[in-house]
């Protein structure tokens, strides 16, 4: 089994509360319409509840999950994204910063993408290859400090200050 030196799992709770409160103002309006419109039978309001239910329930089910690996920096969106792996070899550097993403997700960005839950701590990791991956965290410090442990030199990386 590979040895796990970091892992950090941060849930979507902040999502869900937002799809619920922008569903609610839908099943408002559809629940208003009349059932029968013309010769067409009109929507029924179970469909408009299920609906964002599910898409609360499978959001809900999501989570980032981060790990510094023995092989590789594993990022992924459990439920809603690909694992990304990034072995070793590929890491130029990782710095702990504050920044403002304007969103939480998964977003491509002109030089790389960017993952992120909640807050505004993340890592940004610069990749040999000219890309940079932006990993949200709400431990950033440590996360950096062991991406740094694992790139081999502690001039390679700067924890939180």
């Amino acid at each position: 089994m590979e040895m796990v030196y970091f892992r950090e799992v941060q849930r979507l709770w902040a999502w869900v509360l937002l799809l619920v409160a922008l569903s609610v103002p839908i099943v408002a309006v559809v629940t208003a319409l009349p059932q029968n419109l013309g010769n067409h039978p009109g929507p029924r309001p179970y469909v408009f509840l299920g609906v964002p239910g599910l898409l609360a329930v499978w959001f809900s089910l999501g989570s980032l999950v981060t790990e510094v690996r023995e092989r590789e920096l594993s990022i992924h969106f459990h439920w809603l994204w690909p694992e990304r792996l990034i072995s070793w070899s590929q890491i130029r550097s990782a710095e702990a910063e504050t920044y403002f993403s304007g969103g939480w997700g998964v977003r491509w960005r002109a030089d790389g993408m960017t993952y992120n839950v909640s807050g505004n701590r993340s890592v940004r990791i610069e990749l040999t290859g000219g890309e940079t991956v932006i990993v949200g965290s709400q431990r950033a410090g440590e996360l950096a400090a062991a991406i740094g442990e694992r790139i081999g030199s502690p001039k390679r990386w700067k924890p939180d200050v």
